[in-house]
């Protein structure tokens, strides 16, 4: 992990559902851009093949794979335990491989189930839009780096070691987008990741010069609060000097000027850049926690008050960005904001 590890944050959230998965995917950062994926951690290989066949009815056909230790080709299926309890199930487990593995050919020395497991991490590292989820048993929480990775969500009992090796599935950093991971866990399992780095942490060596390799648990939704303040104090005052009543030709004159000189145009080019990346950083820190602003601490006048403020700078943004003729690729900072706005109504 070296030296990512001194740079990740973990988040861990408060409690949540099995449905917010897709959920999440509409709405929440890296997700909805599709510049990061997902990993689910299921408590045995048959919840592993019911998770991937409810998935099978979402949108994530076709961008969800299965990896488990169970090889339908094997004679002794698989040293873990399946979580089989009856003949049914084990059939459940058998068909959900069987057309897992239609169409997959044996190749490279590698069995049909390798091939399908390499060619699907290989699409979860470097496509992460094209894989959106991994549902996994016992496989993949080690010695995998996938930066894609942004969320964990774990429904399984986990502890010391293994837990933290899950957990560091989201740790690698690979953009402006990304300050760090997600772990979302329905097990209760605050209190053992506590633990889990409270060992890891302790068994670091800490001879070498340069920063510590610290390890930081942070409360989502005190950290995502405290983000959203600052990027709405942050656009505020970039955009304070904007002539009232701060409507779209008071936004061109300030961040353009006249639009059919080029020298007014390239004179406030570092303006209209502040205005792009604090509006980015807004919707972002705005997306972490719409659904939650309640539990994050925001009453209902301030949900609205917010609500109103990100409308009026996204579109302040789009007005500025077609005035100067300039064309963004957004993807990459934002979530799919007009329907996260949408779809949290004031309350």
């Amino acid at each position: 992990m070296g030296h990512d590890v001194k740079r990740a944050q973990l988040a861990i959230p408060h409690g949540s559902c099995r449905q917010r998965h897709v959920f999440d995917f509409s709405v929440k950062p890296r997700l909805s851009s599709e510049r990061g994926n997902a990993i689910l951690v299921a408590s045995s290989i048959y919840e592993a093949c019911k998770h991937f066949e409810l998935f099978q009815k979402t949108p994530f056909r076709n961008k969800c794979a299965l990896i488990t230790s169970y090889n339908p080709n094997a004679q002794d299926i698989t040293k873990e335990e399946t979580g089989a309890n009856t003949d049914i199930d084990r059939q459940v487990i058998y068909n959900t491989y069987t057309e897992l593995l239609k169409g997959v050919e044996a190749m490279g020395g590698l069995s049909k189930t390798e091939v399908y497991e390499e060619a699907a991490k290989a699409l979860f590292t470097k496509e992460p839009a094209n894989m959106k989820l991994l549902v996994v048993f016992d496989k993949l929480l080690t010695a995998f780096d996938a930066p894609p990775c942004t969320y964990v969500y774990i429904d399984r009992s986990m502890q010391d070691h293994g837990l933290f090796q899950a957990i560091c599935r989201t740790n690698r950093l690979d953009g402006e987008d990304k300050d760090f991971g997600y772990i979302v866990a329905y097990k209760g399992l605050f209190k053992k990741v506590e633990n889990a780095i409270a060992v890891y942490t302790s068994e670091l060596d800490h001879s070498d010069d340069g920063p510590a390799p610290d390890v930081l648990l942070k409360d989502r939704l005190k950290k995502g609060k405290e983000r959203l303040d600052q990027a709405l104090e942050r656009i505020f005052l970039l955009c304070e000097r904007v002539e009232p009543p701060k409507g779209e030709l008071e936004y061109i004159h300030f961040f353009c000027g006249n639009t059919e000189i080029a020298s007014d145009l390239k004179e406030r080019e570092p303006q209209r850049a502040a205005l792009y990346k604090a509006t980015a950083g807004l919707l972002r820190a705005y997306a972490n926690i719409a659904d939650e602003m309640d539990a994050a601490g925001y009453n209902n006048a301030h949900f609205a008050r917010i609500k109103k403020q990100v409308e009026h700078y996204l579109n302040a943004r789009d007005t500025v960005r077609l005035g100067s003729n300039e064309s963004l690729d957004l993807k990459a900072y934002e979530a799919d904001m007009r329907h996260l706005i949408d779809t949290f109504q004031s309350r």
